[in-house]
């Protein structure tokens, strides 16, 4: 699987790159993302992956472009959502058949599907009031193909609103004729990580909630901070750092609470080891 990126960092010109995945029937994979500026190669087995790239931490525009693309990861049923049937729509001259999913704090968003194939095809979540820059809020699949009995989409498109955000556009998924045998070996310096295809890793144990500073509070300054961390195999929280800071005292005091904050393993038991996460932390003042 081979194809372009695009991703408008800034509204008026996207950051274009490409992206490579070859996998086997035996679970094994080998991905590639080529950015301006960036550059990452994993080799997994579905359990773990090494992994080397030119940044220390991850670039927080391949996080929501990896949201956009794991399709089947967005599907899975989540605890407490209350499922419910929506009206019909017209997706690019398709007729679709939609559904509404609900969380008990009110958030819910509409996913559709071609009746016939079962594809998503659309889903388009509620507007929060903080979200950064390139978080978006609605998804677009077409372009589908049939392979080995499961369905791809070739084209991705992750919108804010009317503004297009990501866009990734695949060739044809094909099969490749035979590889060395040293090309799923690990890059030299490369890192190994825990990796899990069956749902979320780690679920939250131990929550803190950020003390909102008082000085912030004074003069009203509300917003989202966006960490970068390392959920270790342990648990515990490592390598914070702000991957959309506020430039306020905000960014310290959900430094300080997350740090503290500790996960359990809630799929994929055998996959030792740890992962990069975001983790977005909200600041609201309510009168």
């Amino acid at each position: 699987m081979i194809g372009d990126i695009r991703i408008w960092v800034k509204k008026d010109s996207p950051t274009s790159g490409k992206y490579l995945l070859i996998w086997t029937p035996g679970g094994k994979w080998k991905e590639e993302i080529v950015l301006d500026g960036y550059k990452r190669i994993r080799i997994g087995d579905g359990k773990q992956f090494s992994q080397i790239r030119n940044t220390d931490m991850e670039y927080l525009p391949v996080f929501e472009l990896e949201r956009l693309m794991d399709v089947s990861r967005e599907l899975k049923p989540k605890e407490g959502v209350r499922l419910s049937r929506a009206r019909p729509e017209k997706i690019n001259g398709q007729d679709a058949e939609c559904i509404k999913r609900e969380w008990s704090g009110g958030y819910a968003e509409s996913m559709c599907f071609d009746p016939k194939s079962g594809a998503l095809l659309t889903n388009v979540r509620g507007k929060s009031k903080y979200e950064h820059p390139l978080s978006f809020r609605s998804e677009e699949y077409s372009q589908f193909q049939q392979w080995e009995g499961k369905i791809y989409p070739r084209t991705m498109r992750g919108f804010d609103g009317k503004q297009l955000l990501f866009e990734v556009q695949l060739e044809e998924i094909k099969t490749l004729s035979d590889l060395s045998p040293d090309f799923f070996a690990p890059p030299k310096d490369s890192v190994l990580w825990a990796d899990c295809t069956e749902g979320r890793m780690w679920k939250i144990k131990e929550r803190a909630q950020p003390v909102y500073p008082e000085s912030a509070r004074t003069r009203g300054i509300e917003g989202i901070v966006v960490l970068y961390g390392v959920i270790e195999a342990d648990g515990t929280v490592s390598s914070l750092s702000p991957a959309y800071p506020t430039g306020t005292e905000l960014d310290q005091a959900a430094t300080s609470a997350v740090s503290r904050w500790r996960y359990v393993r809630d799929a994929c038991p055998e996959a030792a080891g740890r992962t990069e996460t975001v983790i977005d932390v909200i600041f609201e003042l309510r009168h």
